[in-house]
């Protein structure tokens, strides 16, 4: 019997499959009424900190009360030289407006029509009419929590890339891993992008996003905004990377310590009963030798091959590569990826982020669980 969490994903998909037959005739309608309405109905506030040199664009969708991880993320980026641009998608509520003002620029209320790629064109839009040019452009959401360490030096790390369109994960074609193609056959997740200054003022930047068509079909947005973005800029001829990608936590994991590979097991999240025996099974093992490591990293290598080796391995992904970063998805392996985060940072293992984060962590696991 399938689990309900497929059936409710294909069931999802079913009505999403239904929508799009309406939305094929009356979304080029829908995006034409919107762009003709944009200047009335999108509602810009000044926030009380300056504007800077580095612009993070951080997109929301908070139709309840703000939730307090939104103004830790905002502070931080502030301490890391960032002016705050939010943009809200569906608004936010008078309390709300009220208390993330302090901590930003400027804030745009907008319409929710178009997921985050809709909103993350708004706020082009607006710094371009603005006259904006940033010398560092992040585009960011609240899909996700960050930092999960004040110490991260994962926007140092994006900052770096001068010449390169770079996010924390980047996805390859299992085909191309491993080959001289992987810069142009990589895929940015676009919950956390860094675009230097220079790619940013550049036409072919400009013109992507003027040629979005937006539209409130999921499906849709993720082909042409997060795949379609990174494929619209490697035909600019743009550089699309990230600090993490799978064969790179391959490579790394297998230069670490049999302790640390231990390790990885025992902070590992699976959806898959025989992957979970197996991984419990080799955490338990007393002998570890030559065959075990290599029985181990034989394991993993299975496990990310299926899965995301962030979901699956949430300990040594942090340790690897420090992308200080939780996805706030209801999937049961990122359900799964959480609870062996607040076990690691219950044990001391890893590092307690802010108190407002962890709570909302907590909470988001009790009531999956309920």
């Amino acid at each position: 019997m399938l689990p309900w969490w497929k059936i409710r994903r294909e069931l999802h998909r079913l009505g999403e499959q239904i929508f799009g037959i309406g939305e094929l005739i009356t979304g080029p309608l829908r995006r034409a009424q919107y762009d003709h309405r944009r200047s009335r109905e999108v509602v810009v506030h000044d926030g009380r900190q300056p504007e800077a040199t580095k612009v993070a664009l951080l997109l929301l969708f908070q139709p309840s009360a703000l939730a307090r991880s939104v103004l830790v993320t905002c502070r931080h980026l502030r301490r890391r030289g960032y002016a705050v641009l939010a943009v809200a998608n569906g608004g936010l509520q008078a309390g709300a407006v009220h208390e993330i003002l302090p901590e930003v620029w400027r804030l745009a209320e907008r319409p929710n029509f178009g997921y985050d790629f809709g909103g993350y064109r708004e706020g082009i839009f607006l710094l371009k009419n603005w006259q904006i040019r940033p010398d560092h452009l992040l585009i960011l959401n609240d899909s996700i929590w960050f930092p999960l360490s004040e110490a991260e030096d994962v926007l140092a790390q994006l900052e770096a890339r001068e010449s390169e369109i770079s996010g924390m994960l980047l996805h390859i074609d299992t085909k191309y891993e491993g080959s001289s193609h992987r810069k142009s056959a990589g895929l940015a997740e676009s919950y956390f992008l860094h675009v230097p200054g220079a790619i940013a003022a550049s036409e072919g930047f400009s013109t992507y996003w003027h040629r979005l068509k937006i539209t409130d079909l999921k499906g849709k947005t993720i082909q042409i905004g997060e795949r379609g973005f990174s494929q619209a800029m490697q035909r600019e001829g743009f550089s699309v990377t990230g600090i993490s990608w799978r064969a790179e936590f391959l490579r790394r994991l297998a230069r670490q310590s049999d302790e640390f590979l231990a390790k990885t097991l025992l902070y590992a999240a699976y959806t898959e009963p025989r992957l979970e025996q197996r991984g419990s099974d080799l955490c338990a093992a007393q002998l570890r030798d030559s065959a075990w490591r290599r029985d181990v990293l034989e394991h993993i290598r299975n496990t990310v091959r299926r899965r995301r080796f962030n979901g699956s391995f949430i300990w040594a992904t942090e340790l690897l590569f420090g992308l200080s970063f939780l996805k706030k998805l209801k999937q049961p392996l990122f359900s799964r990826m959480r609870q062996a985060y607040l076990a690691a940072v219950d044990n001391g293992d890893l590092p307690l982020p802010d108190p407002a984060i962890l709570d909302e962590i907590r909470a988001l696991q009790q009531e999956y669980r309920g």
